[in-house]
């Protein structure tokens, strides 16, 4: 339940973050009027909240309910240029579909546009908006799932209407004959994909053109794939204690993302591979940086231009695909200090390297957290920066820690805080230039918020597929 709600804190902090963009109620009635009609692609009246979107903001402006006959006024509105939506009638709801599709905030450019307009000027008069409701279509079809050459239905495989192949629109799962119907489809083009435990990704998804009819019929084979096994070590000898999944790429740049099973001695089972040809690398997770991927590996080349293909049939198995990794000397990626010890108030200069380009992060100075600058990598990954030790540091072993974006420690380098050196004349607070006795018992209150994301990293049989 934590997960859930870390994504409500998220999903909470961004509507508040839209509602913070929200156009302030007018604090003028202005002269003009916007007046039109709401009704259904075939003509015939419909009923709802209509809202009036100003431009530059994703919330409503106004709103209004629609008279028995479909019409709707919005009268003593300023001047300003508008979109106007509706949200239907719940009994209407089930056949049309509201306009926008998210109706209470957060409207794509894309669908802001295709809004009906209405442009107040002077006071003027809009008149004759039509609010045209899309009809809502059904998609129906089967999924059978293959095994060594038979074919059956394939009962709770989950079906997605995938948009530009990314998010999902609407998914199903089959019932007991592997059958399935989505309801509510919006006209649009789709890919629909479908998926299934001990099946092989889909990788031939059927591209789905919605429009003025349902669309029935819609055949899904899924395969078992193919299973490759091997042996996996790493070069001095022993074997990867923390293997992350394996990848696999195909000639056309599409990946999937396979997690296998690896026993005590590096023996792995990699289950349910498409057929075709790919391209695999292992990744390692090293130790003290468990959130981080080292560099890939790929099997017989330094880089995947010159990667060995393996070509694998459905049901096949491939046995003897061992692989040998070379980690890299900055596999641990180490934080890299200019000095070994420096005085409170002393600068130190850091270096790193966080494999990626234009990744933010923060340098922190432990063992009391205290935050000594935020960076960006360059182009090539690496992080370098001055910091600055605060002058109240006390003298010691401490340590600066690199932290990414999530909030997780990736690095760290120890270096020695050494005692300040005393200054003739009594003694001065660094910080203020003010003498202890004439301070009153000055203290100094430093409150820290800290918010760790711990990203636990869950691997599924079933292939996630990148892109």
């Amino acid at each position: 339940m934590g997960g859930v709600r870390i994504l409500a804190t998220a999903g909470a902090l961004a509507i508040a973050a839209v509602l913070a963009s929200a156009p302030a109620a007018w604090a003028d009635a202005g002269a003009g009027s916007v007046s039109g009609s709401v009704s259904g692609d075939d003509g015939r009246a419909l009923h709802g909240e209509v809202r009036l979107y100003l431009d530059g903001h994703d919330l409503p402006t106004a709103y209004t309910t629609t008279n028995d006959d479909g019409s709707f006024l919005f009268d003593a509105v300023p001047d300003g240029n508008y979109r106007v939506g509706v949200s239907l009638r719940a009994d209407e709801r089930t056949a049309w579909g509201d306009v926008p599709k998210t109706i209470w905030a957060l409207t794509s450019s894309g669908e802001r546009m295709a809004m009906p307009e209405a442009n107040v000027v002077n006071g003027s008069t809009v008149s004759g908006v039509a609010v045209v409701a899309p009809h809502l279509r059904t998609v129906s079809g089967h999924v059978g799932g293959e095994r060594s050459g038979r074919t059956g239905p394939v009962e709770g495989a989950t079906v997605c209407l995938m948009v530009d192949n990314a998010s999902a629109s609407s998914c199903v799962d089959t019932d007991g004959d592997g059958n399935f119907v989505i309801a509510g489809v919006y006209p649009g083009e789709y890919d629909l994909h479908a998926s299934a435990d001990d099946f092989a990704y889909l990788m031939d998804e059927p591209r789905l053109t919605v429009g003025a009819t349902d669309i029935g019929g819609v055949a899904v084979v899924l395969h078992s794939g193919a299973t490759l096994t091997g042996r996996i070590a790493v070069n001095g000898g022993g074997w990867p204690a923390t293997l992350v999944p394996v990848i696999l790429q195909d000639a056309g740049g599409h990946g999937i993302l396979l997690g296998p099973e690896i026993d005590h001695d590096g023996a792995y089972v990699i289950s349910h591979v498409p057929a075709g040809d790919w391209k695999l690398s292992f990744g390692l997770i090293p130790d003290g940086v468990s959130t981080k991927w080292v560099p890939q590996w790929w099997r017989g080349a330094a880089s995947i231009d010159g990667a060995e293909t393996i070509t694998v049939a459905n049901n096949q198995v491939v046995t003897g695909y061992d692989v040998t990794m070379t980690p890299k000397a900055d596999t641990l990626p180490p934080v890299t200090l200019s000095v070994g010890s420096v005085a409170p108030g002393g600068s130190v200069h850091v270096s790193a390297n966080v494999f990626s380009a234009g990744a933010r992060s923060e340098l922190w100075l432990h063992s009391t957290p205290v935050l000594l600058s935020a960076v960006t990598s360059d182009d090539r990954g690496a992080v370098s920066a001055d910091v600055t030790i605060p002058p109240s540091t006390p003298p010691g072993t401490h340590r600066i820690v690199l932290v990414d974006a999530d909030g997780q420690e990736f690095a760290s380098a120890d270096f020695v805080v050494t005692a300040a050196a005393a200054k003739a004349g009594g003694a001065i607070l660094a910080e203020t230039g003010v003498a202890p006795a004439a301070s009153g018992g000055l203290g100094v209150l430093v409150v820290i918020v800290g918010c760790t994301m711990c990203a636990a990293v869950a691997v599924r049989r079933r292939a996630a597929r990148t892109r």
